[in-house]
Order: structure tokens, then sequence, then C-alpha cells
């Protein structure tokens, strides 16, 4: 039996307001950039002012986010591409 690894990690929590949830369906949004963002927010977050806009891309997708002062990521919109 192999052993299992236990790790902590930070406590951050993703959220979607309503407006990427509907252009997500709309535009058929590429669910796969919410991994890269979450490990970019998690390696960088003392960086981040807290409620100001980012933008995350990965070339494929973009999203604007957020980061409030509970480091939950607050997803604001996406859409398929770069701007």
């Amino acid at each position: 039996m192999q052993k299992i690894t236990k790790v902590s990690a930070p406590e951050i929590k993703m959220n979607s307001r309503e407006h990427f949830q509907l252009n997500s369906i709309k535009r058929q949004f590429d669910l796969s950039i919410l991994f890269p963002l979450y490990e970019f927010v998690k390696n960088n977050i003392g960086k981040f002012h807290i409620n100001q806009k980012y933008e995350f891309t990965t070339g494929r997708s973009t999203v604007i986010y957020s980061i409030d002062s509970n480091n939950t990521i607050q997803l604001i919109t996406g859409w398929v591409g770069e701007r």
C-alpha cells in the first residue's frame, strides 16, 4: 500500500458572479482556466489588492476576477480567447 501524503494549503475559495455564470454558458467557456488561476492566486496571494479587478489569460481563455478580504477569488466575467 502506498503512503498517503497530507499537505496543508492556503484557504482560498472561488465564487462566481451571476454574470460569469450566464456568459460562461452562452460562450461555451473553457473552465480549465480555473486550475491555473487558482495556482497563480495561491502562489501570489500577498500581492493582490482587495477588490481590485485583475485579468488572467491562458491564451485560450480569459477571466476577470478580484480577491476579497476573505481570500476568495470572485470570478466576474470570462471569454474564449484573448483581448
